[in-house]
């Protein structure tokens, strides 16, 4: 959004520290402090492109790899830069200030390789994930729990995502191959790419342990295979009942009308002892917020309308680069039409398009 945060620098600085240390997704590869300078990180950065592109030219010589293939994931050392990671202010709770990691990773070693595994199972997995779900008439005592998982992007060790990425495929492919790469490839490319994710911060070089940038879209990807996996164990259940389920990415909603609040919560309290590598907070009542959604159940009917969230500040314009006034222009049409999808009634829409209208004005735009 285009707000602006103004906070203490030391304070910033010292959640930030906090995070890096206490963080077991990442792991102290060189520090400067114990006699490390800038010529050895780049030898050491040097050194791992030539362990990347040996493994490519394995795989090629192997004939895993066709030639174009392989010169297009080769990585070019000349124009490799090392990510480095910052983070910005999540200003959502009340009284406190979280921080949101981030690494820039545009022109790191692994770009392509994530590029390139992205395209390939991305239109597979978004085709297998959105045929997901199960839905019933509502019940007057049928009860909403939102859930988000805060570990989206550093769910497990490397290891136990190749074998997740691995089984999702296998399941789901009539045959061992995607668009003619075969599992054991891709399992292959992903181990290059997941091994070989570093970034820098405060004079220390670090790798991942777990997961991979947020930055990069094949984490979304990879996250969405990984819980679909899991979010299983929960369908199991709630098929039973004939239950009504959906997520997106991280962000799960689903309905609980044979039983209470505590059941529903017990249930759930399982299925986190089971795999504590997910984790999640969850949120169950008759209304809770959705994405940006407020849903809530009226006697056995369907309400919903837009929700804010009541931190964030009002009227503001998603940030964008560029040509701002083409985007705003996009934007206030795609809210006014998500209002339409979003309102149960034509107060609650009238209200919404009332305040898209003002915040445009607030930002200086015409609504001509």
């Amino acid at each position: 959004m285009n707000t602006f945060y103004l906070g203490n620098c030391q304070e910033f600085e010292t959640k930030a520290y906090d995070y890096v240390s206490k963080s077991d997704a990442y792991k102290v590869l060189l520090n400067k402090d114990k006699g490390y300078g800038g010529q050895q990180w780049q030898t050491e950065l040097n050194q791992m492109v030539e362990s990347m592109n040996l493994l490519l030219e394995s795989l090629k010589n192997h004939e895993s790899l066709n030639v174009d293939l392989y010169s297009g994931l080769l990585v070019d050392a000349s124009i490799v830069k090392l990510p480095y990671l910052y983070f910005l202010p999540d200003v959502s709770k009340e009284n406190e200030i979280s921080l949101v990691p981030y690494i820039a990773s545009q022109h790191s070693a692994t770009w392509r390789i994530s590029k390139y595994l992205n395209e390939l199972l991305r239109p597979f997995v978004d085709k297998i994930v959105s045929t997901v779900f199960t839905k019933r008439e509502l019940q007057s005592t049928t009860l909403f729990c939102a859930i988000k998982i805060t570990n989206y992007h550093k769910l497990d060790i490397h290891k136990n995502m190749i074998d997740t990425v691995s089984y999702f495929l296998e399941e789901n492919l009539i045959t061992n191959k995607l668009e003619q790469v075969t599992i054991q490839n891709i399992k292959n490319l992903l181990h290059i790419f997941l091994y070989n994710n570093v970034f820098y911060y405060k004079d220390q070089i670090y790798t991942l342990t777990k997961g991979s940038p947020n930055t990069m879209p094949l984490a979304d990807t990879l996250s969405n295979i990984y819980v679909f996996v899991w979010q299983k164990q929960i369908l199991k259940q709630l098929q039973l009942n004939n239950e009504f389920f959906g997520r997106y990415k991280d962000q799960i909603f689903l309905t609980w009308s044979n039983g209470n609040e505590e059941q529903l919560g017990s249930f759930l309290q399982t299925i986190r002892d089971k795999s504590p590598n997910v984790q999640f907070q969850k949120l169950i009542a008759s209304s809770v917020p959705f994405l940006n959604a407020f849903v809530q159940n009226q006697n056995g009917d369907l309400f919903s309308r837009i929700h804010r969230h009541p931190l964030i500040q009002g009227y503001s314009l998603p940030y964008e680069v560029g040509h701002a006034k083409l985007v705003h222009s996009d934007w206030l049409r795609s809210a006014l039409i998500r209002a339409v999808c979003y309102c149960s009634s034509v107060e609650d829409f009238n209200l919404e398009r009332i305040y898209l209208e003002l915040t445009c004005l607030t930002n200086g735009y015409s609504l001509r």
